[in-house]
């Protein structure tokens, strides 16, 4: 045993025990070939007592002019055809001029944005 009362994993294995499953491989990675930017979008709510809450949402932009509301998912392990499919709701069209941005939802509503004006930003790597 380690120092933590933990079994090595030499030791877990040994004993029947399964070592943790290594992550599989990106079912989708040819989607970031496809990608334009991610960009978060900021929206604002009302909270528990009437507080204004601001929620950032991430956005992806393809080349093809379509974008797409990512959840949680990782872009590499989504079936954007199944997305597409399953949730109309999230994907919609997106055209630039400069650095001011037309979104359109699934409801035909355009919505212009300015980059970094600060309720549309660019996001960077870490």
């Amino acid at each position: 045993m380690g120092k933590d009362g933990r079994k090595s994993p030499a030791a877990r294995t040994a004993a029947g025990g399964a070592l943790p499953e290594a992550p599989a491989e990106p079912r989708h990675a040819a989607n970031w070939a496809e990608v334009e930017g991610v960009y978060f979008r900021s929206t604002t709510g009302v909270g528990v007592g009437g507080m204004v809450v601001i929620e950032f949402e991430p956005l992806i932009l393809f080349r093809d002019g379509s974008s797409y509301e990512i959840d949680d998912a990782a872009l590499e392990d989504v079936d954007l055809a199944a997305e597409r499919a399953a949730t109309p709701r999230r994907f919609g069209r997106w055209t630039r001029s400069g650095d001011s941005y037309v979104l359109t939802g699934t409801g035909g509503k355009p919505q212009d944005y300015k980059l970094q004006d600060g309720s549309f930003f660019k996001a960077y790597p870490a």
